[in-house]
């Protein structure tokens, strides 16, 4: 559906000028938010009458109002309104919120009045500010500018600020800042939280408008327009005073607490926020109470969210009207708001909580039950309740006392009472239970007192205006005084407290009450001084209090001193900064996760702690509004909430207690606490019956089973900042039932609580959105869905349903979460419609410190896909996790078969036949169980709950529990609509019979009735060519049915049998035969009735599956050469096979998990191959080569057959210069495989979304291998251990190449050789392509490149390097005598010939007819060898570039056209595409073309890999040393012989961007040494395009500018001063890293590590990872974020966990695992070192020769644990095999504890001898150093500086052979 814009609504029809315009108007706009114009409905008469009688009334007030003088017409008001902006005023905004005004008063005000309307009093339209100018934006996303106070507009209430500053902050994609204050004024601003620093976001999800006349601003949705926030008139900014009115986008508000309203706010409301001890009273909505939050969350029409939060502390009132409109009234501070984007409820919050700080992750135990009252008096009271609780077996985690427990209320202290108070907690612990006290902020000034001495001596106490202490009264029977909790010193008293007091008590956790901050008295004991602060001249209205209605009732003096400001300023603060103070202390004492409940709370307190809803009543109103209250902190990113369990005050009944211990226990945060004068409520209470005890139990036993999946919402809460108890529309944004129900709330997105809220009902009308929804207690669906319905609750019973698609983890449980730990596990599954479900676990020791950071945890993701339910392990770190025992596995909405007929059943995939299994199956009457558990630990695989004595038609009525019954739907319909509804039905019975069509779930059309189609899970194509149609789907036994995609498909079981089972031999190998099904048609041309299939276990790793044709000798991939195989052990794999229709599945043998699980319609005729399989994911990277983006769409079909095709964008799937039938598959925990099929003929691969991929292939044999990894780069090394390792470059090929068709002469080749040196710019290169050649032959040159040796001779005696072009053909047209290249092939006879023997003649560059020498001939390495070899003698070349070797062809075949053959013309031919048509001969050779080793049928796609050997081959023996050979067309294996460039590109964005997919496809291929054209090849680049590309192609790992010859020139020194400097510094910057980079590329050779990588090979785990291909890798340590887009100066970058610091300053990053927006203007690229690396690096030069010359660096980045390390290698640079000989030098590089060190682990480069270590520079040290010593000697303080955390060390180290260290302290 397209996006549309929602207009807000018109005012309401009053106020318009003409009810029929006014009624279109309103419908129009309706429309417009519902996508359509509502459709009437038939009026019966007594409607019609209504509708009259409502007309008339409408007329009759006309003439009233006409008769009255009053004019309805729009915005029109009352004579008092006719000037000053009143008449046109469309939105009344209140200018009298006293509520006492009159119209003289309101004048007074320059305000519009009458009294006919409300307010009364509004603002006049235009009354505000003005903005001088525009918004003027800097860099990092910031934008100022002023504001003027309009002239002549009254004080309202105190002195005005004339000059305003607004400030704007772009913060990030989804959030936006505005802040308006006074610039002339340090006013005062909300010190805490403490918010993320901003930076420059992009793509912004809003977009910002201003008013300039009339300052307003307007937030509004990038993509659709709609206004979210748009300020109108009345904007004030005084001293005391700041007012701000916005129109919203909807009514559908919730949050701005903490009130007792419902969860959708009223639409006209005036909510007071300043946090106050007021009892929380469901009939008092407005009363302010304990906690500040103005934050709210608006839901808009098409169920998008945003929220909006204003910083501001300061006492506040927020009124909402139903235009809709919000005006925010404070008297201080600044107007600080943030706009979250969204779009999802959830995000929002996310969002938010990003901000403000996540929640803290609780103790295990603290969700657990707690018990409390205030009133046990002593230890022994306390401890017989809990002993009461132990006998009835009610669960209890946790005892609390209340202030009972103190001597005469004291904080720290405890009465006689309780002398034996550490007896009652010994007691506690022993059980495994837990303790918690409470601790007042209030400390007695008047007793002998270590609190208050201690808190005296450091000067910690809030002190008065005169600076003096401020006394109260509270809690301690005498006077008290508070402490700051915003001095500096607070942790140090509180923690001292804590602990002293922690020694005498061991308590576990702390109970913070009374920290609004209350006091019995208004102000202090002596009062207040008169200040406008204690008595300011607007006070929020709501603000109340027993004592009376003004700001010091019941907390302190407004002008009170605090470190950080007034009281005044910091009162709503004041539970936040008490709760951070002692989670502090807490942490420190304890060293483990405790738990901290604030009653007052701000944004931000859910960092430290949870909350309680304050000190309800024993109420059923009390119950019902709890409900609202926990979903609300939801909101305020403070999960853990709950209320006083059967209420804090009065006296409760059984009834109420029952049922709200049922709810309670679905509070996030369960405690059962009463008051001082009320009865026992505890659930083992005498006052209770056996019925109420056990259904306290049973529900706190159903809390306990769920506790697995509570705590791990936690985590993610924790995490990520999502909801754990959230509002259904969280989950159903779009279904507006859900907007305003509060009476249901689920856990997470998988449990819907709906409890009993009212007295004497045992039913309850709960909300089923659309899905499957399933009874948690017998499993039966719901059978109705987007409606409401009445569920049987009886009294012992809350109705709890599962959500389809959802996968529930779960424990058995005990009395205690401690003994309940120790339990097996369970997992309740519960399908969607697809029969898929999800779900996680989270897992650790439960009260250790920051597990998600040390990794001290498990995480489970479950997953239910194609009746597989698997377990992914996201993270390991948690031991624990290896003795949890998973004992059964349930499964809900699972369809069952039927005995009495022999029903299709799913064939595939196949399962392995059981033995004897260990557990039992046991059965009852109406359900059926069975297990299957692991053998080793008992993990259960599966559990089944299904019925097994009931016809289906009998199991619809049984989907609601026993007792439950099912309300009508919402409309009753007569019983003529019924009667028209069951003609209906049976008249389309009738007509199906006569059709005979049947009628049942899941039926196909007619052609589906046989062969496995009517059950085919996966459809795989059967009719690739696209144009079938039945008839000729059926010819080949396949289904139809016109109304899926694929149409025409496999049916199951399509294919071959085993015969037997596989036989293994010695040295890990097997075989089997396979047998084609009878009369399976053929698909294409002659099938093979036998084949052979070898099983390989090769490696611990690695597995090959061969699939060949053992009658036949068919070919076979002859290059490159693969290892001998071995017999595996202990492999990472198994395979399993399938005989009835064979199929085979590898899976990892540590989690079973299936990598590649074929399947129906595998196929093996002679020349059409086809297998298909299930993956196991849809990241899938490879299959090469081609312009898709790194990871692979799930809907693909890939050619692979290597053509002279340039790269287009565009067509991503084109098949282009190369080909690589490998993939790597990341899996859902961030492990890694690798499949490669070796097969070099031409084929076609298939992505399904299942996710699923089939091979097409026209010849050869399927050869398989598979490599576990298992992480992504360890996929790469083992790949490469078996095509070849990439080769090692020699130094000088890593430099910067430059290269142009066109430069025609030697001499115009030199002078922009010239102009680079005089620019400066890097260039170790030069380039010449065909037009240096004489009429385009080999191995000749024109005379226009006569002196071509002086050329290549300027350029040595400049260290520099030259390169020439080769291109495979030899034209074979001139005399014999006349062209060597031809007469010595001929000799030699290695050239194709065609299929009569003869010559095979086509035509490419040479101006003649070619032949094309035959590459895989034993004679080529001679022949090629001496060509190159004498071509050298007279052109001193240093390498060789090797075009057009698809081979390309001009014509398609040859000169002659190609025989009729089915090799010509396959009978099935992949989708290639070529200028020269569809067919596999154009633009290259014939297929019977022969060569030495076979056709060129099979041999096509090896000619790139086969001429680049040969022509390495003659490098080396020429020159004797490394060399560079650059190939268009590759083949795996091609990697060990030289590089590639990816074609011939466009100068055009999208080739630039396209270009990073391309370089990490081809690391992937094993071919590290890749790079694209630099600012591109076809067509005229621009300046910016060119600039931005050499910026990215700096860190290309081969770096060539090269362009075509009818563009401009191109080279880096043609362009204006600030291109060239930017160039020149880019490449200035890569040749100071080539020490790195070459490093790299050692071990790449060495290992098969990659150079360039994606990110997710060093965050595989990460899945925003996953699909980014914007950003890429060198090595694990350098991050490359280059800007890719025209016209822009930043990049949006994304930075996993971890550190990462700016290469330019060595600066941190402030936030990791989000995307940031970085400032890139036109010279910069952003360039990142992560934490933990060592980067060696080298002064540069313009050349890599002098760049050698000069002296070392190294760059450290510590990590998180100030450790680092890394690698250089040093060889000379370009000698043979320096790695086999040793002739080099490997130092590795650590930092540890100050100390960083080398390690020599070879030192065979005699050169290091002499290698120069000038300094060592260290990011991220956070203490000056002071003392540096080398090795053991002191280094001088003038040789090392510290600024801005960076650390940098001048040394002088000569001789890198030798270990050497830097350490500091």
């Amino acid at each position: 559906m397209a996006a549309r814009t929602y207009p807000l609504l018109p005012p309401p029809f009053t106020d318009l000028v003409n009810f029929d315009e006014a009624i279109d108007e309103r419908s129009r706009l309706l429309a417009s938010l519902d996508g359509r114009l509502p459709r009437p409905r038939a009026r019966s008469k007594l409607t019609k009458l209504v509708f009259f009688l409502l007309l008339l009334l409408f007329l009759l007030t006309i003439a009233i109002s006409v008769a009255l003088g009053v004019t309805l017409s729009a915005g029109s008001e009352a004579s008092a309104e006719q000037s000053g902006g009143c008449s046109a005023a469309t939105y009344r905004f209140d200018c009298y919120p006293e509520g006492d005004g009159n119209e003289a008063a309101c004048a007074s005000r320059g305000c519009c009045w009458n009294s006919l309307v409300s307010p009364s009093c509004f603002y006049p339209d235009g009354f505000g500010y003005s903005m001088d100018g525009s918004l003027s934006f800097e860099s990092y996303g910031h934008s100022s500018a002023t504001l003027s106070r309009k002239a002549n507009q009254p004080v309202q209430y105190t002195g005005p600020v004339d000059k305003l500053r607004v400030d704007v902050y772009l913060e990030t994609q989804y959030r936006l800042r505005m802040k308006i204050s006074d610039p002339s004024t340090n006013r005062y601003e909300v010190p805490w939280p403490p918010r993320p620093i901003v930076s420059n976001a992009s793509n912004t999800l809003y977009k910002v408008t201003t008013g300039s006349e009339t300052f307003n601003f307007t937030v509004s949705r990038a993509d659709t327009g709609l206004p979210i926030f748009s300020t109108a008139t009345g904007f004030i900014f005084e001293d005391q005073f700041l007012q701000i009115s916005a129109l919203l986008p909807t009514s559908n508000i919730y949050g701005l607490g903490e009130h007792t309203t419902r969860l959708r706010l009223p639409t006209n409301i005036t909510l007071t926020m300043f946090s106050h001890d007021t009892p929380p009273l469901p009939s008092e909505p407005t009363e302010n109470l304990y906690g500040v939050h103005p934050f709210y969350l608006g839901l808009e029409q098409d169920g998008r969210a945003h929220g909006v939060f204003l910083l501001n502390s300061n006492a506040m009132e927020v009124q909402l009207q139903s235009y809709p409109s919000i005006t925010y009234r404070t008297i201080g501070g600044v107007l600080d708001f943030y706009f979250f984007l969204g779009p999802g409820p959830d995000q929002v919050i996310q969002q938010y909580t990003e901000l403000i700080g996540r929640p803290f992750l609780p103790p295990y135990w603290s969700l657990g039950f707690h018990l409390s009252r205030w009133g046990y008096m002593t230890a022994n009271n306390t401890l017989a309740v809990v002993e009461r609780m132990r006998q009835k077996g009610i669960p209890q985690d946790t005892q609390w006392n209340d202030i009972d427990y103190m001597n005469m209320d004291l904080d720290f202290t405890y009465s006689t009472a309780f002398g034996d108070i550490q007896g009652l907690v010994s007691d506690l612990h022993s059980h495994s239970q837990k303790y918690v006290l409470i601790v007042d902020p209030a400390i007695s000034n008047q007793q002998q007192y270590s609190p208050f001495d201690s808190g005296l001596s450091l000067n910690i106490f809030i002190t008065n205006s005169s600076g003096q202490l401020l006394i109260g009264k509270v809690w301690p029977n005498s006077t008290t005084v508070w402490p700051d909790f915003t001095h500096p010193s607070v942790d140090q008293y509180w923690t001292s407290q804590i602990s002293q007091f922690h020694s005498n008590v061991q308590f576990d956790g702390l109970w913070i009450d009374m920290n609004e901050p209350s006091n019995f008295v208004d102000g202090s004991m002596d009062g207040c001084p008169i200040s406008s602060f204690e008595v300011p001249p607007f006070v929020p209205k709501a603000i109340r209090s027993p004592l009376g209605h003004k700001v010091t009732s019941g907390t302190l003096c407004m002008t009170a001193n605090q470190y950080l400001s007034t009281h005044y300023n910091l009162h709503s603060l004041y539970g936040l900064t008490e709760a951070n103070s002692t989670m502090n202390a807490l942490t420190a004492t304890l060293n483990k996760r405790s738990l901290v409940i604030s009653r007052s709370t701000y944004p931000g307190s859910g960092a430290h702690g949870g909350h309680w809803l304050g000190d309800n009543a024993s109420k059923w109103p009390d119950l019902a509004i709890s409900i609202p209250g926990i979903l609300q902190f939801s909101l305020f990113g403070i999960p853990l909430v709950g209320a006083d369990i059967c209420g804090f005050n009065g006296n409760t009944t059984q009834e109420l207690c029952t049922r709200w211990q049922q709810l309670g226990a679905f509070y996030p945060f369960s405690r059962n606490h009463n008051s001082l004068d009320s009865i026992d409520q505890d659930p083992a209470a005498a006052v209770f019956d056996k019925a109420s005890v056990d259904s306290s139990r049973g529900a706190l036993m159903l809390r306990y089973w769920l506790l697995p999946y509570l705590y791990t919402l936690f985590y993610f809460a924790h995490t990520t900042g999502s909801t754990v108890a959230r509002p259904l529309f969280f989950e159903f944004p779009t279904d507006n039932n859900t907007w305003d129900l509060d009476t249901q709330f689920m856990w997470g997105s998988s449990l819907l609580i709906s409890p009993v809220l009212t007295e004497n009902v045992t039913s309850v009308d709960a909300y089923f959105p659309l899905g499957r929804w399933f009874n948690f207690t017998d499993g039966q669906e719901v059978p109705y869905t987007g409606q409401s319905l009445l569920l049987h609750a009886p009294y012992n019973y809350i109705p709890l349903h599962v959500r389809g698609g959802s996968v529930i983890p779960m424990q058995s449980p005990n009395t205690t979460t401690t003994q309940s730990r120790m339990n097996s596990f369970q997992l309740l599954i519960a399908s969607d419609g697809n029969q898929n479900a999800s779900g996680y676990l989270y897992l650790d020791d439960g009260d250790s410190l920051n597990t998600d950071q040390t990794n001290n945890y498990t995480l489970l993701q479950f997953a239910l896909h194609n009746n597989v339910f698997s377990s992914i392990v996201l993270s390991s770190g948690y031991s624990g996790a290896d003795g949890a025992v998973l004992e059964s596995v349930k499964a809900f909405g699972i369809k069952i078969s039927d005995p009495s007929t022999n029903r299709y059943e799913v064939p595939w995939p196949p399962r392995p036949i059981v033995s004897n299994a260990s557990n039992k199956v046991t059965t009852g009457s109406k359900t059926f169980n069975f297990t299957v558990s692991r053998a080793d630990t008992g993990l259960p695989m599966v559990r089944e709950t299904i019925n097994i004595d009931e016809p289906d038609d009998e199991r619809i009525a049984l989907l609601v529990s026993p007792g439950e019954r099912l309300r009508p739907p919402p409309r009753a319909r007569s019983r003529y609509t019924i009667m028209c509804l069951i003609l209906l039905i049976v008249l389309t019975i009738a007509i199906s019979v006569a059709l005979g069509v049947t009628l049942s779930a899941g039926s196909e059309a007619s052609a589906e009735q046989t062969g496995g189609c009517s059950a085919a899970t996966y459809r795989f194509d059967c009719y690739t060519e696209g144009d079938g149609n039945e008839a000729a789907c059926a010819s080949r036994g396949c289904c139809w049915n016109s109304s899926v995609s694929p149409s025409c498909f496999y049916p199951d079981r399509f294919g071959y049998s085993m015969d037997g089972a596989l036989s293994f031999e010695s040295y890990g190998h097997g075989s089997a035969t396979l047998s084609r099904k009878a009369n399976q048609p053929v698909q294409y041309t002659k099938p093979v009735a036998k084949l052979r299939v070898d099983v390989y276990l090769e490696t611990q790793y690695r597995l090959r599956v061969k699939i060949s044709d053992p009658s036949t000798n068919r070919y076979e991939v002859p290059w490159p050469p693969r290892p001998i195989v071995s017999n595996a052990s202990n492999t990472l794999y198994k395979v399993t096979t399938g005989s009835e229709t064979f199929n085979f599945t590898v899976s990892r043998a540590d989690t079973g998990l299936p990598i590649f699980s074929t399947g129906t319609g595998f196929i093996f005729e002679d020349q059409f191959l086809q297998i298909s399989a299930l993956l196991p994911t849809s990241n899938i990277y490879g299959l090469g080569e081609h312009t898709t983006r790194l990871r692979l769409p799930t809907n693909i079909t890939l050619t692979m057959f290597s053509h002279d095709t340039p790269p287009l964008p565009s067509e991503p799937t084109e098949n282009l210069n190369g080909v690589h039938p490998f993939y790597l598959g990341l899996e859902q925990d961030g492990r890694a495989h690798g499949v490669f099929l070796l097969n070099s003929n031409a084929m076609e691969v298939q992505l399904q979304p299942y996710p699923s991929i089939t091979y097409r292939t026209i010849g050869g044999v399927l050869d398989f291998y598979f490599f576990l990894g298992p992480g992504p780069d360890q996929v790469i090394q083992q790949y490469t251990e078996l095509i070849g390792r990439p080769y090692l470059p020699p130094y000088w090929s890593l430099g910067f190449h430059l290269s142009r068709w066109g430069y025609m002469t030697a001499n115009n080749t030199l002078t922009v050789v010239e102009r680079m040196r005089q620019k400066g710019i890097p260039q170790d290169t030069q380039w010449n392509d065909i037009d240096y050649m004489n009429m385009d032959l080999d191995f000749t040159y024109s005379a226009g490149f006569g002196d071509i040796q002086g050329l290549v001779s300027d350029l040595h005696s400049h260290s520099q390097r030259y390169v020439l072009i080769v291109d495979p053909a030899i034209s074979n047209q001139q005399l014999p005598g006349q062209y060597s290249p031809f007469d010595s092939g001929l000799s030699l006879n290695i050239f194709i010939t065609n299929s009569s023997g003869q010559l095979l003649i086509g035509k490419v560059w040479p101006n003649s007819t070619t032949v094309w020498p035959d590459f895989t001939h034993p004679n080529v390495d001679q022949y090629w060898t001496s060509q190159i070899s004498q071509f050298h003698s007279n052109v001193s070349f240093d390498g060789l570039w090797i075009d057009m070797n698809e081979p390309s062809n001009f014509v398609d075949g040859s000169m002659d056209g190609c025989p009729i053959s089915s090799l010509e013309i396959p009978p099935f031919v992949p989708t290639i595409r070529s200028p020269l048509g569809h067919k596999v001969t154009s633009g290259t050779l014939c297929m019977t073309a022969n060569q030495y080793l076979s056709t060129h049928y099979n041999l096509h796609n090896l000619y790139g890999l086969t001429e680049a050997n040969s022509t390495m081959n003659a490098l080396t023996a020429t020159l004797n040393k490394r060399s560079l050979v650059i190939s268009r067309s590759t083949y795996p294996g091609s990697g060990a012989q030289g590089g590639h460039w990816l074609g011939d590109n466009a100068s055009e964005w999208p080739d630039l961007a396209i270009s990073i997919p391309g370089i990490l496809q081809f690391s992937l291929f094993g071919i590290p040494l890749v790079g694209a054209d630099i600012c591109g090849f076809n067509g005229n680049t621009t300046q910016e395009l060119c600039t931005r590309w050499q910026q990215l192609g700096a860190f290309y790992p081969f770096s060539r500018n090269h362009n075509s010859l009818d563009s401009i020139d191109q080279d880096p020194a043609v362009f204006d001063k600030a291109s060239v400097d930017s160039t020149r510094d880019a490449l200035l910057l890569r040749y100071s890293l080539l020490p790195y980079l070459y490093t790299l590329f050692y071990f790449a050779h060495t290992t098969g590590s990659t150079v360039a990588r994606p990110l997710f090979f060093e965050f595989p785990t990460d899945s925003n990872t996953w699909d980014l291909d914007t950003q890429f890798l060198w090595g694990s340590s350098l991050l490359i974020s280059p800007v890719l887009t025209e016209n822009v100066t930043s990049v949006e970058a994304y930075f996993p966990h971890g550190r990462w610091f700016n290469f330019t300053d060595g600066q941190e990053l402030s936030f990791h695992g989000q995307s940031l927006l970085l400032h890139a203007p036109y010279n910069f690229i952003p360039l990142h070192v992560r934490g933990g690396s060592v980067i060696p690096m080298q002064t540069p030069n313009t050349t890599t020769t002098q760049s050698r010359l000069n002296s070392f660096q190294l760059l450290i980045a510590p990590d998180g644990n100030q450790n680092a390390s890394g690698y250089l290698y040093l060889d000379d640079g370009e000698s043979l095999n320096t790695d086999q000989t040793n002739n080099y030098t490997l130092l590795q590089f650590a930092l540890r504890n100050n100390v960083f060190s080398s390690i020599v682990l070879s030192s065979g480069y005699g050169g290091a001898d002499g290698a120069v270590l000038e300094s060592i520079k260290t990011f991220g040290i956070k203490i000056k150093p002071t003392n540096v010593y080398l090795n053991t000697t002191a280094i001088g303080s003038d040789n090392f500086t510290y600024s801005n955390r960076v650390f940098t060390v001048r040394v002088s180290i000569t001789g890198l052979n030798y270990p050497f260290s830097i350490s500091w302290d």
